[in-house]
Protein backbone atom coordinates (compact mmCIF):
# COMPACT_ATOMS: atom_id res chain seq x y z
CA UNK A 1 0.00 0.00 0.00
CA UNK A 2 1.15 3.73 -0.52
CA UNK A 3 -0.04 7.08 -0.09
CA UNK A 4 -0.56 9.60 -2.52
CA UNK A 5 -1.82 13.28 -2.73
CA UNK A 6 -3.23 14.12 -6.17
CA UNK A 7 -5.09 17.53 -7.05
CA UNK A 8 -7.77 16.61 -9.38
CA UNK A 9 -10.35 18.14 -11.14
CA UNK A 10 -14.38 16.69 -10.51
CA UNK A 11 -17.34 16.78 -12.67
CA UNK A 12 -20.66 18.11 -11.08
CA UNK A 13 -23.58 16.53 -12.51
CA UNK A 14 -27.88 16.85 -10.95
CA UNK A 15 -29.28 14.12 -10.56
CA UNK A 16 -33.06 14.87 -9.08
CA UNK A 17 -31.89 16.94 -6.20
CA UNK A 18 -28.90 15.13 -5.16
CA UNK A 19 -25.40 16.82 -6.49
CA UNK A 20 -23.23 13.98 -7.74
CA UNK A 21 -19.18 14.48 -8.23
CA UNK A 22 -17.97 12.17 -11.21
CA UNK A 23 -14.74 11.06 -10.51
CA UNK A 24 -13.05 9.38 -14.18
CA UNK A 25 -10.02 8.39 -15.33
CA UNK A 26 -7.68 5.20 -16.21
CA UNK A 27 -5.38 3.06 -14.39
CA UNK A 28 -2.10 1.71 -15.40
CA UNK A 29 0.47 -0.53 -14.64
CA UNK A 30 3.53 1.74 -13.96
CA UNK A 31 6.01 0.03 -14.99
CA UNK A 32 4.57 -1.10 -18.62
CA UNK A 33 2.46 1.93 -19.00
CA UNK A 34 -0.42 -0.70 -20.30
CA UNK A 35 -4.32 -0.19 -19.01
CA UNK A 36 -5.28 -2.22 -16.15
CA UNK A 37 -8.67 -4.23 -16.58
CA UNK A 38 -10.43 -5.70 -12.88
CA UNK A 39 -8.70 -2.82 -11.00
CA UNK A 40 -11.39 -2.24 -7.52
CA UNK A 41 -11.73 1.52 -6.68
CA UNK A 42 -13.64 2.15 -3.80
CA UNK A 43 -14.51 5.81 -1.48
CA UNK A 44 -13.03 4.22 2.14
CA UNK A 45 -15.90 4.01 5.04
CA UNK A 46 -17.76 3.97 1.89
CA UNK A 47 -20.42 1.91 -0.02
CA UNK A 48 -19.40 3.46 -3.41
CA UNK A 49 -17.34 1.63 -5.69
CA UNK A 50 -16.38 0.53 -9.24
CA UNK A 51 -14.11 -1.55 -11.45
CA UNK A 52 -12.25 -0.15 -14.39
CA UNK A 53 -12.95 -2.03 -18.13
CA UNK A 54 -10.99 -3.43 -20.43
CA UNK A 55 -9.69 -0.37 -21.31
CA UNK A 56 -8.72 0.23 -17.37
CA UNK A 57 -11.36 3.56 -17.60
CA UNK A 58 -13.56 4.14 -14.49
CA UNK A 59 -16.24 6.09 -13.64
CA UNK A 60 -16.80 6.01 -9.37
CA UNK A 61 -19.36 8.49 -8.04
CA UNK A 62 -19.24 10.59 -4.69
CA UNK A 63 -22.29 12.16 -3.20
CA UNK A 64 -22.28 15.44 -2.61
CA UNK A 65 -18.37 15.47 -2.56
CA UNK A 66 -18.24 13.48 1.27
CA UNK A 67 -15.56 11.02 0.48
CA UNK A 68 -11.97 12.54 -0.34
CA UNK A 69 -10.10 9.31 0.10
CA UNK A 70 -10.05 6.76 -3.13
CA UNK A 71 -8.52 2.83 -2.27
CA UNK A 72 -7.29 1.57 -5.80
CA UNK A 73 -6.50 -2.28 -5.63
CA UNK A 74 -5.80 -4.93 -7.49
CA UNK A 75 -4.13 -8.55 -6.05
CA UNK A 76 -1.37 -8.65 -8.34
CA UNK A 77 -0.34 -4.69 -8.09
CA UNK A 78 0.65 -2.17 -4.65
CA UNK A 79 -3.00 -0.66 -3.69
CA UNK A 80 -3.01 2.99 -3.77
CA UNK A 81 -4.70 5.41 -1.15
CA UNK A 82 -5.26 8.57 -2.98
CA UNK A 83 -6.67 11.75 -1.42
CA UNK A 84 -8.13 13.80 -3.19
CA UNK A 85 -8.69 17.61 -3.44
CA UNK A 86 -10.07 19.24 -6.19
CA UNK A 87 -8.90 17.55 -9.65
CA UNK A 88 -9.48 14.51 -11.54
CA UNK A 89 -6.38 11.82 -11.84
CA UNK A 90 -6.78 11.66 -15.37
CA UNK A 91 -3.87 8.73 -15.11
CA UNK A 92 -3.79 6.31 -11.70
CA UNK A 93 -0.31 4.11 -12.11
CA UNK A 94 -0.01 1.04 -9.94
CA UNK A 95 3.61 -0.56 -9.62
CA UNK A 96 3.52 -4.35 -9.56
CA UNK A 97 4.14 -6.53 -6.34
CA UNK A 98 6.79 -8.52 -6.09
CA UNK A 99 6.95 -12.49 -7.08
CA UNK A 100 6.74 -14.91 -4.59
CA UNK A 101 7.49 -18.36 -4.16
CA UNK A 102 3.93 -19.64 -3.95
CA UNK A 103 4.95 -23.09 -3.38
CA UNK A 104 6.68 -22.23 -0.19
CA UNK A 105 4.23 -20.01 0.66
CA UNK A 106 1.47 -22.66 0.76
CA UNK A 107 3.46 -24.94 3.01
CA UNK A 108 3.96 -21.77 5.25
CA UNK A 109 0.27 -21.90 5.67
CA UNK A 110 -0.12 -25.25 6.27
CA UNK A 111 1.84 -25.43 9.42
CA UNK A 112 1.12 -24.76 13.19
CA UNK A 113 3.14 -21.54 13.36
CA UNK A 114 0.82 -20.03 10.59
CA UNK A 115 -2.37 -21.03 12.43
CA UNK A 116 -0.93 -19.79 15.51
CA UNK A 117 -0.39 -16.32 14.16
CA UNK A 118 -3.97 -16.42 12.67
CA UNK A 119 -5.39 -16.90 15.27
CA UNK A 120 -3.66 -14.48 17.05
CA UNK A 121 -4.54 -11.99 14.44
CA UNK A 122 -8.14 -12.95 14.34
CA UNK A 123 -8.71 -12.48 17.85
CA UNK A 124 -7.44 -9.00 17.41
CA UNK A 125 -8.63 -7.54 14.37
CA UNK A 126 -12.37 -9.35 14.86
CA UNK A 127 -12.27 -8.42 18.07
CA UNK A 128 -14.25 -10.27 21.70
CA UNK A 129 -17.52 -8.77 21.24
CA UNK A 130 -20.65 -10.19 20.16
CA UNK A 131 -20.56 -8.07 17.15
CA UNK A 132 -17.81 -11.00 16.23
CA UNK A 133 -19.22 -13.90 17.13
CA UNK A 134 -21.03 -14.60 13.63
CA UNK A 135 -18.51 -12.80 11.70
CA UNK A 136 -15.65 -14.80 9.45
CA UNK A 137 -12.84 -13.78 7.77
CA UNK A 138 -13.47 -15.65 4.36
CA UNK A 139 -9.98 -15.30 2.70
CA UNK A 140 -7.64 -16.22 5.32
CA UNK A 141 -5.10 -17.70 3.22
CA UNK A 142 -4.16 -13.95 1.76
CA UNK A 143 -2.75 -13.41 5.06
CA UNK A 144 1.12 -13.91 5.59
CA UNK A 145 2.72 -13.51 9.07
CA UNK A 146 6.28 -12.70 10.44
CA UNK A 147 7.32 -11.83 14.27
CA UNK A 148 9.72 -9.71 14.75
CA UNK A 149 10.92 -9.98 18.71
CA UNK A 150 7.56 -9.43 20.70
CA UNK A 151 5.37 -7.87 17.84
CA UNK A 152 3.34 -9.94 15.49
CA UNK A 153 3.16 -8.58 11.91
CA UNK A 154 0.38 -9.27 9.19
CA UNK A 155 0.45 -8.17 5.65
CA UNK A 156 -2.46 -9.21 3.12
CA UNK A 157 -2.15 -9.70 -0.31
CA UNK A 158 -5.06 -8.82 -1.53
CA UNK A 159 -8.25 -7.10 0.44
CA UNK A 160 -9.68 -9.39 2.97
CA UNK A 161 -13.16 -10.13 2.86
CA UNK A 162 -15.45 -9.89 6.22
CA UNK A 163 -18.63 -11.13 6.08
CA UNK A 164 -20.62 -9.29 9.11
CA UNK A 165 -24.35 -10.69 9.14
CA UNK A 166 -25.17 -8.87 12.52
CA UNK A 167 -24.55 -5.56 10.99
CA UNK A 168 -25.78 -6.78 7.96
CA UNK A 169 -22.62 -5.67 5.76
CA UNK A 170 -19.78 -7.64 3.88
CA UNK A 171 -16.51 -5.49 4.17
CA UNK A 172 -13.55 -5.51 1.83
CA UNK A 173 -10.57 -4.33 3.77
CA UNK A 174 -7.58 -3.10 2.73
CA UNK A 175 -5.10 -3.99 5.07
CA UNK A 176 -2.40 -1.06 5.28
CA UNK A 177 -0.93 -2.08 8.79
CA UNK A 178 -1.11 -4.53 11.58
CA UNK A 179 0.69 -5.34 14.23
CA UNK A 180 0.20 -7.05 17.57
CA UNK A 181 2.24 -7.18 21.01
CA UNK A 182 2.73 -9.11 23.98
CA UNK A 183 0.67 -7.12 26.26
CA UNK A 184 -2.65 -7.33 23.52
CA UNK A 185 -2.26 -3.93 22.40
CA UNK A 186 -2.39 -3.43 18.18
CA UNK A 187 -2.30 -1.16 15.67
CA UNK A 188 -4.46 -1.82 13.03
CA UNK A 189 -4.48 0.51 9.82
CA UNK A 190 -6.83 -0.32 6.84
CA UNK A 191 -9.25 1.05 4.44
CA UNK A 192 -13.67 -0.79 4.29
CA UNK A 193 -15.68 -1.08 1.65
CA UNK A 194 -19.34 -1.68 3.10
CA UNK A 195 -21.69 -3.85 0.45
CA UNK A 196 -25.12 -3.81 2.68
CA UNK A 197 -26.84 -7.16 2.72
CA UNK A 198 -30.01 -7.66 1.10
CA UNK A 199 -33.25 -9.05 2.70
CA UNK A 200 -36.96 -9.08 1.84
CA UNK A 201 -37.54 -10.02 5.72
CA UNK A 202 -38.75 -6.42 7.40
CA UNK A 203 -37.72 -7.86 10.38
CA UNK A 204 -34.23 -8.79 9.42
CA UNK A 205 -33.93 -5.24 8.00
CA UNK A 206 -35.16 -3.36 11.26
CA UNK A 207 -33.09 -6.35 13.59
CA UNK A 208 -29.77 -4.50 10.98
CA UNK A 209 -30.60 -0.99 11.87
CA UNK A 210 -31.08 -1.63 15.48
CA UNK A 211 -27.61 -3.16 16.18
CA UNK A 212 -25.94 -0.45 13.71
CA UNK A 213 -27.39 1.82 16.13
CA UNK A 214 -26.26 -0.17 18.85
CA UNK A 215 -22.60 -0.38 17.09
CA UNK A 216 -22.52 3.17 16.63
CA UNK A 217 -22.86 4.11 20.27
CA UNK A 218 -20.32 1.81 21.21
CA UNK A 219 -17.63 2.71 19.09
CA UNK A 220 -14.44 5.55 19.58
CA UNK A 221 -16.16 7.38 16.53
CA UNK A 222 -19.29 8.55 18.54
CA UNK A 223 -17.55 9.51 21.82
CA UNK A 224 -15.21 11.36 19.49
CA UNK A 225 -17.65 13.38 17.93
CA UNK A 226 -19.42 14.04 21.15
CA UNK A 227 -16.41 15.45 22.55
CA UNK A 228 -14.95 17.58 19.70
CA UNK A 229 -18.56 18.71 20.62
CA UNK A 230 -18.89 19.01 24.13
CA UNK A 231 -21.60 17.12 24.30
CA UNK A 232 -19.76 13.98 26.23
CA UNK A 233 -21.96 14.58 29.26
CA UNK A 234 -24.43 14.67 28.26
CA UNK A 235 -24.05 11.42 25.86
CA UNK A 236 -23.35 9.54 29.15
CA UNK A 237 -19.48 9.34 28.87
CA UNK A 238 -17.10 9.99 31.69
CA UNK A 239 -13.31 11.18 30.69
CA UNK A 240 -10.61 11.57 32.75
CA UNK A 241 -6.96 11.82 31.75
CA UNK A 242 -4.80 9.26 33.39
CA UNK A 243 -0.96 8.71 33.47
CA UNK A 244 -1.09 4.61 33.17
CA UNK A 245 -4.03 2.52 32.69
CA UNK A 246 -6.27 2.63 35.79
CA UNK A 247 -3.92 4.59 38.12
CA UNK A 248 -2.24 8.25 38.40
CA UNK A 249 -6.50 9.51 37.41
CA UNK A 250 -6.71 13.55 37.40
CA UNK A 251 -10.16 15.34 37.68
CA UNK A 252 -13.15 14.64 35.10
CA UNK A 253 -12.98 16.60 31.60
CA UNK A 254 -15.92 18.82 31.39
CA UNK A 255 -17.21 20.92 28.26
CA UNK A 256 -14.79 23.92 29.13
CA UNK A 257 -11.66 21.54 29.36
CA UNK A 258 -12.71 19.66 26.43
CA UNK A 259 -12.72 22.81 24.63
CA UNK A 260 -8.77 23.52 25.80
CA UNK A 261 -7.62 20.12 24.21
CA UNK A 262 -9.55 20.19 21.28
CA UNK A 263 -8.54 22.44 18.29
CA UNK A 264 -10.19 23.20 14.54
CA UNK A 265 -8.06 23.83 11.78
CA UNK A 266 -8.82 22.94 7.44
CA UNK A 267 -12.21 21.10 8.01
CA UNK A 268 -10.25 18.78 11.03
CA UNK A 269 -9.90 18.74 14.72
CA UNK A 270 -7.22 18.10 16.99
CA UNK A 271 -7.19 16.69 20.70
CA UNK A 272 -3.84 17.29 22.04
CA UNK A 273 -3.09 15.12 24.82
CA UNK A 274 0.05 15.15 27.29
CA UNK A 275 -1.69 11.68 29.35
CA UNK A 276 -3.40 8.71 28.32
CA UNK A 277 -7.43 9.42 27.96
CA UNK A 278 -9.81 7.38 29.90
CA UNK A 279 -13.07 6.94 28.18
CA UNK A 280 -16.49 5.45 30.67
CA UNK A 281 -19.23 4.60 28.23
CA UNK A 282 -22.36 4.32 30.20
CA UNK A 283 -24.40 3.55 27.11
CA UNK A 284 -22.87 0.09 27.89
CA UNK A 285 -22.10 -2.74 30.52
CA UNK A 286 -19.61 -5.07 31.05
CA UNK A 287 -20.26 -8.44 32.10
CA UNK A 288 -17.80 -10.75 33.39
CA UNK A 289 -17.58 -14.31 31.87
CA UNK A 290 -14.63 -16.83 30.79
CA UNK A 291 -13.82 -16.07 27.22
CA UNK A 292 -11.33 -18.87 26.13
CA UNK A 293 -9.50 -18.50 22.84
CA UNK A 294 -9.42 -21.41 20.92
CA UNK A 295 -5.44 -21.79 21.32
CA UNK A 296 -5.69 -21.06 25.21
CA UNK A 297 -5.74 -23.84 27.71
CA UNK A 298 -4.89 -21.51 30.99
CA UNK A 299 -9.01 -20.56 31.10
CA UNK A 300 -7.14 -17.05 31.44
CA UNK A 301 -10.71 -14.11 31.63
CA UNK A 302 -11.98 -12.02 29.00
CA UNK A 303 -14.97 -9.64 29.66
CA UNK A 304 -17.59 -10.08 27.02
CA UNK A 305 -19.53 -7.03 26.12
CA UNK A 306 -23.15 -6.61 26.30
CA UNK A 307 -25.12 -3.85 25.89
CA UNK A 308 -27.56 -2.42 27.93
CA UNK A 309 -29.86 0.79 28.95
CA UNK A 310 -28.19 3.14 31.43
CA UNK A 311 -28.88 2.00 35.10
CA UNK A 312 -27.96 5.05 37.13
CA UNK A 313 -27.95 2.41 40.28
CA UNK A 314 -24.70 0.73 38.89
CA UNK A 315 -21.39 1.81 39.61
CA UNK A 316 -18.84 2.79 36.97
CA UNK A 317 -17.06 -0.09 37.13
CA UNK A 318 -19.43 -1.92 35.57
CA UNK A 319 -19.33 0.54 32.18
CA UNK A 320 -17.62 -0.38 29.78
CA UNK A 321 -14.23 1.73 29.86
CA UNK A 322 -11.48 2.44 27.52
CA UNK A 323 -8.18 4.04 27.17
CA UNK A 324 -6.53 5.84 24.22
CA UNK A 325 -2.87 6.56 24.21
CA UNK A 326 -1.24 8.58 21.09
CA UNK A 327 2.38 8.01 20.32
CA UNK A 328 2.38 11.87 18.48
CA UNK A 329 0.82 13.98 21.28
CA UNK A 330 -2.84 14.23 19.22
CA UNK A 331 -5.35 12.30 17.31
CA UNK A 332 -6.92 14.18 14.49
CA UNK A 333 -10.32 13.63 13.64
CA UNK A 334 -12.74 14.72 11.01
CA UNK A 335 -16.05 15.99 11.72
CA UNK A 336 -17.70 12.43 12.10
CA UNK A 337 -14.92 11.24 14.85
CA UNK A 338 -13.31 9.21 12.71
CA UNK A 339 -9.91 9.02 13.83
CA UNK A 340 -7.58 10.02 10.77
CA UNK A 341 -4.07 9.10 12.50
CA UNK A 342 -4.86 5.42 13.53
CA UNK A 343 -1.16 4.70 13.18
CA UNK A 344 -0.15 6.34 15.98
CA UNK A 345 -3.11 5.33 18.34
CA UNK A 346 -2.96 2.82 20.49
CA UNK A 347 -6.47 1.52 22.12
CA UNK A 348 -6.66 -0.52 25.69
CA UNK A 349 -9.79 -2.05 27.59
CA UNK A 350 -12.84 -2.23 25.71
CA UNK A 351 -12.42 -0.47 22.14
CA UNK A 352 -9.06 -2.63 21.89
CA UNK A 353 -11.94 -5.93 22.12
CA UNK A 354 -14.08 -4.12 19.48
CA UNK A 355 -11.82 -5.41 16.59
CA UNK A 356 -12.94 -3.65 13.33
CA UNK A 357 -16.64 -5.75 13.05
CA UNK A 358 -18.65 -2.46 15.04
CA UNK A 359 -17.31 -0.35 12.24
CA UNK A 360 -20.00 1.40 10.35
CA UNK A 361 -19.92 3.83 6.64
CA UNK A 362 -19.25 7.54 7.86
Amino acid sequence: MRYSLIICIFIITLRGTQAQAVIQGVVCDQETRQPLSGVLLFFAYSTLQATTGDDGTYDIYNSLWKYNELVVTHPDFVSEWILLDNARPDTIFLMPKPKRDDDAIHNFKKSKDWKRHYKAFYASIMGRSEYAEDCMIRNPEVLDFEVKGNELIASAGRPLEIHNPYLGYDIIYDLGHFSHNDDNSAVIVGKPLFISHVSKSERQIRKWLENREEARKTGPNFFFRSFINGNHYRDNFDVRLTESTGYNRFERIGRADARKLVTFENGLYRITLNAMLEIVNKNVVTKEENWISNDADDGSSDATLVYRSRDPSDSDDKYAKSFVFTRSGYILLNADGRILNPSHIIFYGYWANLGITNMLPD
